[in-house]
């Protein structure tokens, strides 16, 4: 399981807004040229998440708490194949029946391969979204760390 520190931002009645900061994948080297270098200053900041109470109660968190999440490498992988696959299948799908089977012209090809790659992205969007895929891939809450207060 992957985990992610994070902070609430918002206690909703049976979930929370919490806070994760991006963390670069590749910050070990000088060079400054590279795609990942260039990525990772164009998208500082937080990623926010809606994370599930699971039969927690609201009452135990407020804002500014610090949250453990997860998501299962599994559901990270098959998400991401899912992703990135499905469009790229759908636009070569279409691309082969237009040029092999309806034999159209190049125009006719790319745009066949764009409703391809746009209308496969669109499914999978919609399918994730649905409530029995969604809660397959969505994090969970692992760890609640109550705020250090000086009581001084």
């Amino acid at each position: 399981m992957l985990i992610e520190q994070g902070s609430v931002l918002a206690v909703e009645r049976d979930s929370l807004w919490v806070a994760v900061q991006k963390s670069a994948t590749c910050s070990g080297c000088t060079q400054s040229t590279c795609g990942q270098s260039l990525l990772s200053r164009l998208n500082r900041g937080e990623v926010l998440l809606k994370v599930s109470l699971n039969g927690r109660s609201a009452s135990d968190f407020v804002v500014d708490d610090q949250v453990s999440i997860g998501i299962g490498e599994v559901a990270l992988l098959s998400s991401s194949l899912l992703v990135y696959a499905v469009p790229i299948m759908t636009m070569l799908l279409l691309l082969s029946l237009g040029h092999y089977v309806w034999q159209l012209p190049e125009v006719g090809l790319i745009l066949l391969s764009l409703l391809g790659l746009f209308g496969g992205a669109t499914g999978i969007a919609y399918l994730l979204h649905k409530p029995v895929f969604a809660s397959k891939y969505e994090p969970v809450l692992l760890d609640h760390y109550l705020p250090f207060k000086n009581h001084t």
